[in-house]
């Protein structure tokens, strides 16, 4: 019962703590990355081009977050009832100006609520030309792709970065809280254990995190949820079949593996 309510303040902490009340709804958004190569003028614009049978109805952004763009041809943009998405939608969070990696290289990332399933991706440059992809489908609630500015190709990159700092601070913030949890259930005779653990927590996240990302993830939240579940069950079977065979106290080993699944799986919606 101690160990309970230990671990009943850790997740109330967290769940306090203002470094996670990033916005105020909570749950994972769908997102779209573009990694843009062969960059010759930084000095360009990237939006996504959606019709209107697709999405949220549209519904203008305030004039001051798109007075700028008016009278660009990005924004004056309607072929085929293709418009700009970003410029036009509030709900649609996004980087219109790319975050440079490299001398020729940027990146721009378009998520929350109005994140479309169908359209293209469309550029401006500086002398105000356009240019536009071929239909783009996401099927991933999460896609990464790459737009070559030479060629005008798009390719789809269907790996988990491990590289990605969202990535690598989620597999962070995993282990400090599974650490945190060991520490209410466990004393001294157990810490040595401790490296099992941080090795159980790394290759359950990687196998979620794949399964996710790569193979069940459907851009439907109701989606999301489901294979985050399934995914979870599979993490905690692993777990807790890790800690029984290394620890001493098998119902204990059990016990944590539950606690400890159950408050970072909730944690899960307080990310994104």
């Amino acid at each position: 019962m101690k160990k309970m309510r230990y671990s009943a303040l850790i997740l109330l902490a967290l769940l306090l703590s203002p470094t996670l009340a990033v916005y105020g709804d909570i749950g994972p958004k769908p997102a779209i990355t573009i990694e843009v190569v062969n960059i010759e003028n930084p000095d360009y614009l990237l939006d996504l081009l959606v019709t209107e049978d697709i999405g949220p109805s549209v519904s203008q952004k305030a004039d001051f977050e798109i007075e700028a763009y008016k009278d660009r041809p990005i924004y004056l943009y309607n072929e085929d009832g293709y418009f700009a998405a970003w410029l036009r939608f509030p709900l649609l969070f996004g980087d219109i100006q790319g975050a440079f990696t490299g001398p020729s290289t940027a990146t721009h990332t378009f998520s929350y609520r109005a994140v479309p399933i169908t359209y293209k991706i469309i550029i401006e440059q500086a002398d105000g030309s356009l240019a536009v992809s071929r239909v783009i489908e996401r099927r991933n609630m999460y896609q990464f792709l790459t737009y070559d500015m030479a060629t005008g190709t798009v390719t789809e990159k269907r790996t988990l970065d491990l590289m990605d700092s969202r990535f690598l601070l989620t597999l962070l913030a995993t282990i400090v809280v599974e650490l945190l949890i060991f520490f209410s259930f466990y004393r001294k005779k157990e810490l040595r254990k401790i490296p099992v653990v941080i090795l159980a927590n790394i290759v359950s996240f990687l196998m979620l995190s794949l399964i996710i990302t790569m193979f069940v993830m459907d851009y439907r939240y109701s989606d999301y949820l489901v294979s985050l579940a399934w995914g979870e069950t599979f993490v905690f079977l692993c777990e807790g079949l890790t800690y029984v065979l290394f620890f001493r106290e098998k119902k204990k080993a059990v016990g944590y593996a539950l606690t400890a699944n159950a408050v970072t799986f909730l944690l899960t919606f307080l990310i994104f």
